[in-house]
């Protein structure tokens, strides 16, 4: 398979998984207006959708992976994606959906369009992502510098996220909400998922150096 044909077969796939998780967002976004599961105008529609982190960094990979299908053999120049980039983005999408998994999967009570909407954006497109990493991430590329610099996105996120809840009551997800799980709880919390981004990074750090290389 010569490098063109390797390319394109990929841009398909991330178009295809960045389309879907597109879709996903717009359609989550429709159902907090509609009243299917909420009533929202636009504007707290908007800002109760991407307090996410979910649909954060879901929003996120659907950018890199439309974007990238820009970067075409032929025209690598003009369109720099930082190194490492793919790899925070694998830590925050995987982060997004083992929390889901271990602690909100059993939470929530969903209608059948929200719960399909979920599939795609807690499941499908982060093991696209991820597929799509281990199959095309340039091997030996990654530093452990890097580590750090991907710690800066959840960690800003959690400030954040505590600031406003601490001032309007409200938190997106029940185990930051120190008001009533307790301040221990939420901080013993918070702090296993700060090991989790750490360990995931390393992960995705040492693979990224060990693995064979992606060319045929």
């Amino acid at each position: 398979m010569n490098e063109k044909e390797r390319f394109s077969g990929w841009t398909y796939f991330r178009m295809a998984y960045g389309f879907v998780g597109l879709v996903a967002l717009l359609l989550n976004y429709l159902f907090m207006l509609n009243g299917v599961h909420h009533d929202f105008g636009p504007l707290q529609g908007s800002y109760r959708l991407m307090r996410l982190f979910t649909n954060q960094t879901n929003l996120l990979v659907v950018a890199w992976s439309l974007y990238s299908c820009l970067k075409t053999p032929e025209r690598r120049e003009g369109l720099y994606l930082p190194r490492g980039l793919r790899g925070g983005l694998l830590v925050y999408i995987t982060l997004a959906m083992a929390v889901f998994h271990v602690y909100l999967r059993q939470g929530y009570s969903l209608t059948p369009p929200l719960f399909a909407v979920s599939l795609l954006t807690h499941y499908l497109v982060p093991l696209a992502y991820l597929t799509d990493w281990l199959l095309t991430e340039p091997r030996g590329c990654y530093r452990w510098k890097y580590l750090w610099s991907w710690t800066l996105y959840p960690v800003g996120y959690w400030l954040v996220t505590m600031i406003i809840g601490s001032e309007t009551g409200e938190y997106p997800y029940p185990f930051l909400n120190w008001q009533e799980q307790g301040i221990i709880s939420v901080l013993q919390k918070s702090a296993g998922a700060g090991v989790a981004v750490i360990l995931l990074g390393a992960v995705i750090i040492s693979l990224n150096r060990i693995m064979p290389s992606t060319k045929d």
